[in-house]
C-alpha cells in the first residue's frame, strides 16, 4: 500500500497525497465498502467465480458515472488528469481552422512580441526582461482593444503587465522564441507563423496558421508552464492537473453566468480530499481552493486564452469582490468532450 508520503504508482513523481491519492481515496473507501457487501450477499463454488465475480463488477464500476464527475466515469476523469491530449474519446482539441482568434488575449501579445523581434531582435533589460518601452507600448493596445484590467496599475518592467511576461514565457518554452546573441530572438517556427499569418490576412486564410499557434501554446501552458509562478504556491498544484476537468464543468453549465463559486463547489465535490491537503490560513481550506480555483482557472487561464467570458460587480468601496463567468463560442469549437452517460453512483442536487 502507497504512503502517502510516498512517491504515486501512477510515475508523475509527486508525492501520493498530492497526486492520485486525490481522486482515489474517498471514492476507493466507499467502492471497497461497497464490493465487500455485495460479496457477503453471493454464494460462490470456487476462488475463481469469487475473481471472476470481482472483476466483472470493477470493470462495471469504471464504467458508471457518478454524480461528482458531472456525467463522467472513473475512467473518463482518470483520462483527463493524467493524459488529457491523449485521450480523444473523452476530450480533443480542435488545432485547425479555429475562427476569429487573432484578438484572443496570448495570441495577440504572442503576434505583437513577434513583430517587435522580427527585425533584429530585441535587447532584455539588465534583469533580462522586455524593454521598458515596448512593454508600454503593448500594454496601451491590448488594454485599448484586447482587454480592460480590473485595476489599472503602472507598468514600470514587464513583470507589471502580468500577461505579457507569461506570453514571453509560454513563447520561450514552446521553442518560439529564445535568447542568442544578448537578444530576444523568434525562432524559425515562430517565423513561420507570423510570415503565414501575415500572408493569410492578405488572402483571408490566416485561420489555420494562428490555430496552431494558440494550440502549442495552449497545451504549453497547461503542461509545461507552472500556474503558480506568481501566486499562491505548489500545494494547489492539482487544480492545474485537473485543468481538462474544469473546461469540462464550463463546457457543460457554461451557457450563462454564474458565479465562479458554483463552479469552486462543483470542483470540491469532485476532489474533497483536497481539504486535507490545504492548510487553513485566514481563510478555511474550502474558501482558500475556491479563491484559488477561480483565480487560476477563469482569471490567468480560460480569460486569457478566450474560452470564457468574465463579469465583475463591484461593491459600495469599488472594489470588484464578485466574479460570474460564463463560456465562450471559442470554448465549444476548440474543445469536444464525450457524450455524457447517465449520473448513476450517488446524488448530485446541489446546484
Amino acid at each position: 500500500m502507497t504512503k502517502r508520503n510516498g512517491t504515486c504508482p501512477c510515475g508523475s513523481g509527486k508525492k501520493y497525497k498530492k497526486c492520485c491519492y486525490l481522486t482515489q481515496s474517498n471514492s476507493a473507501k466507499a467502492f471497497n465498502q461497497e464490493l465487500k457487501e455485495v460479496l457477503q450477499q453471493q454464494a460462490f463454488n470456487s476462488l475463481d467465480n469469487v475473481q471472476g465475480f470481482v472483476d466483472n463488477y470493477i470493470n462495471e464500476h469504471s464504467n458508471q458515472s457518478i454524480a461528482a464527475f458531472h456525467g463522467l466515469t472513473p475512467d473518463d476523469m482518470h483520462q483527463l488528469l493524467y493524459q488529457p491530449f491523449e485521450s480523444p474519446s473523452v476530450i480533443s482539441f480542435n488545432s485547425s481552422n479555429l475562427v476569429e482568434i487573432s484578438q484572443v488575449p496570448i495570441i495577440f501579445l504572442a503576434l505583437e512580441l513577434a513583430k517587435a523581434m522580427e527585425e533584429g531582435g530585441l535587447k532584455p533589460t539588465a534583469k533580462g526582461n522586455l524593454p521598458q518601452k515596448l512593454v508600454r507600448q503593448i500594454y496601451q493596445a491590448y488594454t485599448q482593444s484586447i482587454y480592460k484590467p480590473k485595476y489599472e496599475l503602472p507598468i514600470n518592467k514587464e513583470e507589471d503587465f502580468y500577461d505579457l511576461n507569461v506570453a514571453r514565457h509560454l513563447m520561450m518554452l514552446s521553442g518560439l522564441m529564445r535568447k542568442y546573441g544578448g537578444k530576444f530572438v523568434i525562432t524559425k517556427q515562430m517565423k513561420r507563423y507570423l510570415n503565414d499569418t501575415q500572408a493569410g490576412n492578405k488572402q483571408a486564410g490566416s485561420e489555420q496558421y494562428l490555430s496552431e499557434l494558440y494550440f502549442a501554446l495552449f497545451k504549453t501552458f497547461c503542461l509545461e508552464f507552472n500556474w503558480a509562478y506568481s501566486s499562491y504556491d505548489e500545494s494547489y498544484g492539482f487544480v492545474q492537473q485537473s485543468f481538462g476537468f474544469s473546461l469540462y464543468l464550463l463546457g457543460r453549465f457554461g451557457d450563462n453566468f454564474k458565479h465562479t463559486d458554483v463552479y469552486g463547489d462543483y470542483f470540491i465535490d469532485a476532489f474533497p480530499d483536497l481539504l486535507l491537503e490545504i492548510e487553513a490560513s485566514y481563510s478555511s481550506p474550502e474558501d482558500n481552493i475556491k479563491g484559488c480555483f477561480s483565480f487560476w482557472v477563469f482569471e490567468k487561464f480560460t480569460r486569457y486564452f478566450g474560452l470564457a467570458e468574465l463579469q465583475y460587480t463591484a461593491n459600495e468601496r469599488g472594489y470588484f469582490c464578485e466574479t460570474e463567468v460564463k463560456a465562450t463560442p471559442l470554448l465549444k469549437s476548440f474543445v469536444q468532450f464525450k457524450k455524457r452517460t447517465n449520473v448513476i453512483k450517488g446524488n448530485c442536487s446541489k446546484h
